[in-house]
C-alpha cells in the first residue's frame, strides 16, 4: 500500500511541478497573467491521460505502478481535466450522451456554486 501512496506522491510532485512551469512560462512569454498555462496543463494532461490509457487498454501493459505515477500522480496534479474529460467521455461510451452530458453539467455546476459559496464564506470570515 505505501509503495502506490509513494508512487502517487512522486507522480503527483512532478505533475505540480509541471503545472508550475507551465504557468512560469505562458507568464514569461505574454508578459501579463494569463490563462494560457492552465489552458496549456490542462491540453497536455489530457493528451498524456488519453495516449497512456489508450496505451494500457489496447497493446501495452505498462503496469499498475506506472499507471499510479503517471495517470493518478502526475495527470492529477498536472490537472483534474484529464480525469473529467476521460470520465465523460466514459459515460458517453457507456451510458450514453446524456449522461455524460449530465455528468459534465454537475461537475461544471456544482463546481462553480461551490466556488462561489467558499469565496463568499471565505470573504465573510476576513470581513
Amino acid at each position: 500500500m505505501w509503495q502506490k501512496v509513494l508512487l502517487v506522491a512522486v507522480g503527483g510532485g512532478l505533475g505540480a511541478v509541471a503545472r508550475f512551469g507551465l504557468t512560469l512560462l505562458a507568464d514569461r512569454i505574454e508578459g501579463v497573467a494569463t490563462v494560457a498555462g492552465t489552458v496549456a496543463a490542462n491540453a497536455i494532461g489530457c493528451l498524456i491521460f488519453g495516449l497512456v490509457a489508450g496505451l494500457v487498454t489496447t497493446r501495452y501493459a505498462l503496469g499498475h505502478g506506472w499507471t499510479l505515477l503517471i495517470l493518478v500522480g502526475f495527470c492529477g496534479a498536472l490537472t483534474t481535466f484529464s480525469t473529467y474529460a476521460f470520465e465523460a467521455q466514459a459515460y458517453a461510451r457507456d451510458f450514453g450522451i446524456t449522461w455524460a452530458a449530465g455528468y459534465l453539467l454537475l461537475q461544471n455546476v456544482l463546481g462553480l456554486s461551490l466556488l462561489l459559496a467558499g469565496l463568499w464564506v471565505g470573504q465573510w470570515a476576513a470581513a
